[in-house]
């Protein structure tokens, strides 16, 4: 049974004359039972894609489902 699923997300920001990728298209699927440590160097990634999984910040694309439900396709209330 799938609790996170990640879908080609991607989080992008504009930074003066410059696009930052922090994150550019990771794909990831969490199942019941299994524990995910998310590793990386600093600057790599880890807390925005976290960030986007607690619905504390946008995705610029792509997809992640908590169960059926697409986050980013909540309003704000929910």
């Amino acid at each position: 049974m799938e609790i996170v699923k990640i879908d080609g997300l991607k989080k992008y920001y504009n930074m003066k004359n410059d696009v930052v990728k922090a994150v550019d298209g990771i794909t990831l699927t969490i199942v019941k039972g299994k524990f995910v440590a998310i590793i990386g160097a600093s600057g790599s990634g880890k807390t925005t894609l976290l960030n986007c999984i607690a619905c504390l910040d946008v995705p610029t694309e792509g997809s992640i489902y908590l169960g059926d439900s697409n986050l980013c396709e909540l309003d704000e209330s929910r």
